[in-house]
């Protein structure tokens, strides 16, 4: 038996990768007698991450990211089952056709945004994704805590809608990552099966602590103050007054980018990212997959919701909104700037009570929790599709 596991995997993001890790993971659980496979499709080009204004100014920091795009060329060859030949098209009808050719048994359409009708460069508009299937012929297929990300029905063309409704209502299983993506799987409304939300596999994904003890050894941190890690655009204003008040209290570990008076982390392995966020005593970010990995791990997390592409204009909700309010800290732990005012030196005060009043005991056992719900969803995905591609329940 093989199963075709269609999702994001190309791009050197961390939330990206170990989404597609522990969905591979959770599926040679579930399909102990199955080949799980990650067919090499690819709807956009992964860019060089090449800087021309540092060539010029800064050329180790180029050779930084390579070094990086390195360790996760050797990461995803090593640990995700990555099947070709290679496809890299956004056209839904000759993906479609080359998933159809590869004659899986069993479809599933990871996590991740897949479910998200980019427009622009990505997919053209008016189309639908291919990870909606609507493109290939009738093969068991199932979500498996997929997402639509901001995508809402009343902006979709009567085309997309259609076919969106036409693709779902062939899938035997529906478990969505987000209520945004209920919402619309509902709005549609021509399921045969009844969808449910399910966590994020990365809460079953289980951390390696050695690669990022190896790292924090060699940054040699001593100076006895606190650390506070931190993911923001360092050009915004805001974050830069907001980042001189971190710096009265903490030693600040900048992932992704370098600032005077801060420790710079630019070239970081998948493996030392995932376990670095135990060595701090706080962390600030805007991005949804650090937020769960500091969960995981117990350590006090203020999200910032940076860009307005990110949330749903209407309510403000995001992906980053509902992980928070999953474990009851969105009233303290989470700042939209673009639906409320606050200073820096508002945001600041909101940070310092989290570091203060964090939970680190119910954050870490919350998350297991939710781990185990995402395991237990996959045993009933192998129970709802069993007659189907003829296994024994």
């Amino acid at each position: 038996m093989r199963i075709g596991l269609l999702t994001y995997f190309w791009e050197d993001v961390p939330g990206q990768f170990f989404q597609a890790l522990a969905t591979t993971q959770a599926l040679a659980s579930a399909f102990p007698e199955a080949r799980v496979e990650i067919p090499d499709i690819r709807l956009w080009r992964q860019r060089l991450p090449v800087s021309r204004r540092d060539m010029l100014l800064r050329p180790w920091r180029n050779i930084l990211r390579l070094r990086q795009r390195a360790a996760y060329n050797e990461a995803r060859r090593e640990r995700l089952p990555i099947c070709g030949p290679r496809m890299t098209t956004a056209d839904p009808v000759r993906t479609g056709a080359e998933i159809a050719r590869r004659g899986y048994d069993l479809l599933v359409i990871g996590s991740d945004v897949v479910l998200f009708p980019w427009g622009g460069e990505r997919l053209q508009e008016g189309l639908v994704p291919v990870y909606w299937l609507a493109n290939v012929p009738e093969v068991p297929r199932a979500m498996l805590a997929s997402s639509s990300h901001t995508a809402r029905y009343q902006a979709l063309t009567e085309k997309q809608r259609d076919a969106m409704g036409r693709a779902l209502a062939s899938f035997s299983f529906l478990a969505v990552r987000d209520p945004l993506t209920l919402e619309l799987l509902h709005a549609l409304g021509t399921a045969k099966v009844p969808a449910r939300l399910i966590p994020d596999p990365a809460f079953a994904y289980e951390i390696d602590p050695l690669p990022a003890q190896e790292l924090w050894a060699r940054l040699r941190h001593r100076s006895g103050r606190p650390v506070c890690g931190l993911r923001m655009p360092l050009r915004a204003p805001f974050v830069r007054e907001l980042l001189e008040l971190l710096l009265r209290d903490f030693d600040v570990m900048l992932i992704g980018a370098a600032h005077r008076g801060c420790t710079g982390l630019l070239n970081l392995s998948p493996w030392e990212w995932s376990g670095l966020f135990r060595h701090f005593d706080l962390h600030v970010t805007m991005s949804m997959h650090e937020t769960l990995f500091c969960l995981k791990q117990g350590v006090p997390v203020y999200t910032v919701e940076r860009d307005p592409k990110r949330f749903d204009p209407h309510s403000g909700k995001s992906k980053c909104y509902f992980l928070q309010e999953e474990f009851g800290l969105l009233d303290r732990h989470y700042f939209n700037p673009h639906r409320s005012e606050i200073t820096p030196a508002g945001v600041h005060s909101q940070i310092m009570d989290t570091w203060q009043s964090f939970d680190r005991q119910h954050a870490i056992g919350r998350a297991a929790e939710l781990g185990k719900q995402y395991l237990r969803t996959t045993q009933e995905l192998r129970r709802a599709v069993a007659g189907l591609v003829g296994l024994a329940e």
